[in-house]
């Protein structure tokens, strides 16, 4: 479920959105979401008040992360050298590219701030998180990548943008 740990937050985020109904998104927020049964992104998606797109972009401008938007086209193998596959695996992120001094994650939890703590620590880099579709960070790690530390996995990151391509646009592929 989209967020769902965050109901509050995202809550937060939509209460400072101009043009979409405060009321309708206050009969949104009901026992369930409070409760944390559902998730308060999804309804919001599910009633027409906002895009997963718009969502996604919020959450990023409220963090102050940067936002993936559609496929990626590119993984840089020395970022996917950086980081062990399991334990990219564990935090739910994709390691994408590396810039002065620090390495930036498509994120599943943007909001998991331990993400931040542990692997600035661990990798000894500045660790920079990008908000993206959670499906794709999940789709990545299940579906496509082998649970291998091997330079396999190189390989694997490139088939995988390529099938990305293909499921996505199949004039591109090329």
């Amino acid at each position: 479920m989209l967020y769902q740990d965050y109901n509050a937050s995202i809550r937060d985020i939509f209460k400072q959105v101009e043009g979409v109904s405060q009321h309708g998104l206050e009969q949104l927020y009901d026992e369930d979401v409070r409760e944390g049964k559902r998730s308060y992104a999804e309804a919001i998606i599910n009633a027409g008040l906002a895009s997963a797109e718009d969502v996604f972009s919020l959450v990023a401008q409220f963090l102050g992360y940067e936002l993936q938007v559609g496929e990626v086209e590119e993984i840089e193998e020395e970022a996917l050298r950086r980081i062990e596959a399991d334990v990219a695996r564990n935090y739910k992120i994709v390691p994408l590219y590396l810039s002065e001094g620090g390495i930036h994650f498509l994120a599943a939890d943007p909001f998991n701030s331990g993400i931040i703590d542990d692997l600035t620590f661990a990798l000894d880099l500045e660790i920079h998180l990008v908000v993206c579709d959670p499906n794709y960070v999940d789709s990545f790690w299940i579906l496509i990548i082998p649970r291998s530390k091997t330079p396999w996995v190189i390989f694997w990151v490139r088939l995988a943008c390529r099938i990305s391509r293909v499921w996505t646009n199949p004039r591109r592929a090329n």
